[in-house]
């Protein structure tokens, strides 16, 4: 079998895109499946290649100096498939009112995405990214002025009673100081039922993340915890963060494992337990490592199947689309793609379950 020459693979990789695009508006705007989608572009294209290293359909791992693919890659087919598992899950909303701009600036400024909008935020080093001279003051508490909440709203960590508590309490006596800050929707976003779990389909989302903070960002978006999984080592004089988030009740857990490599069961099994408390709370999990791409992915993807059974290779496709760059290498892809979401999972024992079928790391 003819594997692409080094020219061809920018070749294929366009036509990779191309379905990709073309198989979106099937699901997303026709409402077909993903399996009648994809045979929709398989009637206009030739059937790739049995050689993974030879399809068109596939992806390499980002940043790949080859560009070569394999059995572990990702195909256009995941990607409808995570088109579809979002729209399913209430992850994607419609996309008549997606707004581009704003999902651009979080990542311009905050290099943040929605892996799970309302429950997963994947981001890089908030230090490094604070560090950008285009955008001072991301550390600061936050937000301007006339969005900001009660005092009594930010209390710290130390003083007792979770910050969500605050939060509640805050909008109770004055949800007009809060509704900046707690993302409440405008009364045109009412009408159309629009969730703070959908960030982008707000209106004035965009406005919001111009006069945001870190700190402000995480509050109006509920989220109390943040999980790090880069080592100590790797980023130096980080507790620079951590403290400013402390400082508003945002704390942060260590679950630390080796760059470029996947968690333990251990580390999956603590990671999940986090985000089942901070779901009990109505609150939100931040995730990072350095880049926030292939450690996190990969944690996401955990927390996807264990909580919403939505399969490893469905998630491989929807959070590359959602956060380009994801998922980085052939070992994090095969421990993401074999996720299996079987019937057993949807038992209460999921988790147990899911940990028993992955092969995961040692760190």
């Amino acid at each position: 079998m003819r594997h692409p020459h080094p020219k061809d693979v920018h070749f294929l990789w366009r036509r990779a895109v191309s379905a990709v695009l073309a198989g979106a508006f099937l699901v997303l705007a026709r409402g077909l499946t993903p399996k009648e989608a994809w045979e929709r572009v398989l009637a206009v294209c030739d059937t790739p290649e049995s050689d993974a290293k030879a399809a068109w359909d596939r992806f390499p791992p980002p940043f790949s100096n080859t560009g070569e693919t394999g059995p572990t890659s990702l195909t256009v087919y995941d990607c409808l498939r995570g088109l579809a598992a979002a729209r399913e899950h209430s992850w994607l909303e419609d996309f008549h009112f997606f707004d581009v701009e704003a999902w651009k600036l979080m990542r311009e400024k905050f290099d943040a995405s929605w892996l799970i909008p309302g429950e997963i935020l994947a981001m890089a080093n908030p230090l490094g990214t604070s560090q950008n001279p285009r955008f001072p003051g991301l550390l600061e508490r936050g937000p301007p002025p006339d969005q900001r909440l009660p005092d009594e709203c930010l209390t710290s960590s130390d003083s007792g009673g979770s910050i969500a508590e605050h939060v509640e309490d805050g909008v109770s006596k004055d949800r007009s100081s809060a509704e900046g800050l707690l993302n409440i929707p405008a009364s045109d976003e009412i009408r159309r039922g629009v969730s703070w779990k959908l960030p982008f389909s707000r209106s004035a989302e965009h406005e919001r993340l111009e006069a945001d903070t870190f700190i402000s960002l995480m509050l109006r978006s509920k989220v109390f915890e943040v999980t790090r999984l880069n080592y100590d080592y790797e980023c130096k004089e980080q507790d620079k963060y951590e403290k400013a988030f402390m400082r508003q009740g945002v704390r942060v857990h260590h679950l630390p494992f080796t760059d470029g490599d996947v968690p333990s069961k251990a580390v999956v099994s603590e990671f999940l337990k986090q985000c089942k408390k901070a779901l009990s709370k109505d609150g939100t999990i931040a995730l990072h490592c350095m880049g926030g791409m292939g450690r996190t992915g990969v944690m996401a993807g955990a927390h996807a199947a264990a909580h919403h059974q939505v399969d490893g290779k469905a998630f491989h496709g929807w959070t590359r689309i959602c956060r380009p760059g994801t998922v980085q290498t052939v070992k994090q892809e095969e421990f993401l793609r074999g996720l299996d979401c079987g019937e057993a999972v949807h038992r209460a024992s999921s988790v147990r379950t899911l940990l028993g079928r992955i092969r995961c790391g040692s760190s």
